[in-house]
Formats: C-alpha cells, sequence, structure tokens
C-alpha cells in the first residue's frame, strides 16, 4: 500500500468514517511490520487519544504483535507479561504501551497532585570560565560572552554558540558548563559540533579547537552531532571510556552515579577504548558500547539507538523498561524525588513513546491511564502507590 493511500486510510479512521473493509486493510498493514506500528502511533495526536471518536478495540493490537513477531505465539507473548494493554495515549505523536506481570489488572490509576500544583523551577545552567567567574544562563537575557576583548560565544535561552577564533591562544582555554537536575542544554562548539545537555550534566570543553586533535570531556549525558573534519578526529573523555570519532551522530552516557559508559551510535563510526586500558572496540550504526567503571573491557550489543538517543529530541522511549528505571530517569529530568509505598510497583514494565512534556504531571497522568499505578505529587517528590 502506497503511504498516501495509507495516510487517506488513517484520515478516515481519525475521522470515525473508516468502513469495515478499511478497518481491515488497516489491520493487516499494522500486522506487515513494526515500523507500521509505530507509523500508526506517531500519526494520532493527543486530543484522538484523550477523546477518540472511534472504539480502540477496532485495531487489533494483539494481533499486529504477534504477526510481527511470528515467533512468539499467543501463550508465550501473554503468559510471560499477562496481558497487553494497547494504551492509545498520545503525547504529541507517541504511545504507550503497559505490559503486566501479572494477569490481574488494579483498577483506578489516578494521578494525585496535593499543593503546590506545579514543582518549582529547576536551576539555571551555569557557565564556569577559566577565571572561576561563574555566569548563570536563565534563558531569559541573551548575552554575549567575551574572552581577552573578543567576543567568544553568544546565548539565546537555553543555548550558547561559539565562533571560530580570529587567533589561537598559545594554550587552550576551556569553559565548563554545568547543566542541572530538571533542565537540558544545547551547545554549539567553536567548530560547528553541536551538543545536546541531558539533565544533570557537567561538560568541559576549549573555546577553540587547535592542533590535530578536538577534546571534550563529559560527565553525564550527552548526544552529539560531530562536524566532520578529516585530520582532526574528535574525542569525548568520560571517567570510564575515551570516544574516538571522524564525524558521526552519537550518544554518551556517563554520569557518576552508574556503574558504566554507554555509548550509542546512531550513524557513522566510534571507537570506544576503556580508560583503564584494553582493547578498543568500533561501532558501527545500531550497536552499543558498555564500558564498567574501572574495567578494561568494552561490551557491545545491537539496540535500537532511537531508545537512547531520542531524549534530545524530545522524545521518551522506553522498550519493557521497569517502573524504577523510567521513574529514575524522569527524576533527574524533571529534578524530583521518588518515594515507593508499595515496592513491588518498581518491577513493572511500559513499552511505548512518549513527548517530554514541561511538566512531569502530564507523563504521570498518561501512565497512569493503564490503572496500574497512582502517582502522587507533592512538591518535588513523586509517591508511587497502588490505586
Amino acid at each position: 500500500m502506497q503511504m498516501n493511500e495509507m495516510d487517506d486510510l488513517l484520515a478516515r479512521y481519525m475521522a470515525g468514517d473508516a468502513s469495515a473493509e478499511d478497518r481491515e486493510r488497516l489491520n493487516r498493514w499494522l500486522a506487515e511490520d513494526e515500523r507500521n506500528l509505530r507509523y500508526f502511533y506517531r500519526y494520532r495526536s493527543v486530543e484522538d487519544a484523550l477523546r477518540p471518536a472511534f472504539s480502540p478495540e477496532d485495531i487489533l493490537t494483539e494481533r499486529a504483535l504477534r504477526r510481527v513477531c511470528p515467533s512468539a505465539d499467543r501463550r508465550r507473548v501473554f503468559s510471560r507479561w499477562g496481558r497487553v494493554a494497547a494504551v492509545a495515549l498520545l503525547a504529541l505523536g507517541g504511545v504507550l504501551f503497559r505490559y503486566l506481570h501479572s494477569g490481574e489488572g488494579v483498577e483506578g490509576g489516578k494521578v494525585s497532585v496535593q499543593e503546590p500544583t506545579a514543582f518549582a523551577r529547576a536551576s539555571s545552567a551555569v557557565l564556569v570560565l577559566p577565571s572561576g567567574e561563574r555566569i548563570v544562563l536563565d534563558g531569559q537575557t541573551d548575552r554575549q560572552v567575551d574572552a581577552e576583548g573578543e567576543t567568544v560565544a553568544r546565548t539565546s535561552g537555553q543555548s550558547i554558540s561559539y565562533t571560530e577564533a580570529n587567533r589561537l591562544p598559545s594554550e587552550p582555554v576551556y569553559h565548563e558548563l554545568h547543566i542541572p537536575r530538571g533542565r537540558e542544554f544545547f551547545l554549539t562548539l567553536s567548530d560547528g559540533s553541536r551538543v545536546w545537555l541531558n539533565a544533570d550534566t557537567k561538560v568541559r570543553y576549549p573555546l577553540y579547537f587547535a592542533g590535530g586533535e578536538r577534546k571534550i570531556y563529559v560527565e553525564g549525558e550527552v548526544y552529539l552531532e560531530v562536524a566532520h573534519r578529516e585530520a582532526s578526529p574528535f574525542r569525548v573523555v568520560t571517567p570510564a571510556c575515551d570516544v574516538t570519532v571522524l564525524g558521526t551522530h552519537f550518544n554518551v552516557s556517563a554520569y557518576p552515579d552508574a556503574s558504566s559508559c554507554l555509548v550509542t551510535l546512531a550513524e557513522g563510526r566510534v571507537r570506544v577504548t576503556p580508560v583503564a586500558g584494553g582493547e578498543p572496540a568500533e561501532l558501527v550504526p545500531g550497536e552499543q558500547a558498555e564500558v564498567a567503571d574501572g574495567s578494561d573491557q568494552v561490551v557491545t550489543r545491537q539496540v535500537d539507538p532511537d531508545l537512547y538517543c531520542g531524549w534530545h529530541d524530545g522524545r521518551l522511549i522506553f522498550r519493557n523498561n521497569s517502573l524504577e528505571e523510567i521513574l529514575g530517569r524522569l527524576s533527574r529530568q524533571y529534578d524530583v524525588r521518588i518515594s515507593w509505598e508499595d515496592e513491588s510497583l518498581k518491577g513493572v514494565t511500559f513499552s511505548g513513546e512518549l513527548a517530554r512534556y514541561e511538566q512531569v504531571e502530564r507523563l504521570l497522568e498518561l501512565m497512569a491511564k493503564t490503572q496500574d499505578v497512582k502517582f502522587v505529587l507533592r512538591e518535588k517528590e513523586i509517591t508511587v502507590k497502588r490505586p
């Protein structure tokens, strides 16, 4: 089926005008390929999800999943997870699936917001100059950053952009950018490389790249699109691993409280070398390298890069992630604390794709629609309990 035909069919379906034949064609198309499922979910809008003009039961998600994963029959899939609740909750083109370990559903999942209803704004990003001066980047005031009598960078909103040098200093001059919990930031380096900084991240980088190598230092999580320079390899140094590239798109997650460094390649080619020594590993797109703290071994695996890179363009993507893992990520991104009234809920798993909202309440509302958990929000704390 051509995509323009598919779009016409989807438009009829969303409007509630699809015939029985249309619905059957749609079900067949969904069953052909997981990418079709993803396209369908992205086509939907929040209003369609919350106030649908059609019955969600018309889409036979169970059948489509069996067809997409033919090696897993109904007994294997649904005895393992209990049931699949295809929850039509879209956040600007995202969908959330809920996979339960138990066949018994829990009714009444809600989000309870106790005053104040919105969390306080997270702290601002801070730029640390070589002198130790700290410049608060609150996103409200654009400004220029000067060094040795010339402008080297300009800030605008939640971003800072550096310019090429008119003259190179005799020694590298470093700036350090600190992004607090609950914030993200965007950095353009002087060579044109682009860096997305996730919450609770610190990056140290030179104002200008001199010589045959470009090198930055990272603690936390960054997504990079590196400007290609054949004669000048680019290095990202973390406490556990060293990543070398010529020009590519990739994600580095190296938080101090994590037990390892993860490097996920979306495009191009990178080489990952343990800081403790040992043999490097070269990655191709769709591969991930993991280096445990203090280890001299690189473990590689095939992954979906979107799962690890989607955060940089505002998407939160889960694949059988536990609620503990998901809320751990949200805790950092929204600067909130997590408490568990029922520890057994930590192992509950979710899969799906959601947009990152300004406030965490909206995400929790969508997750609670599965009717299996309840979230109570008070100031900067989320309590997880059963309904």
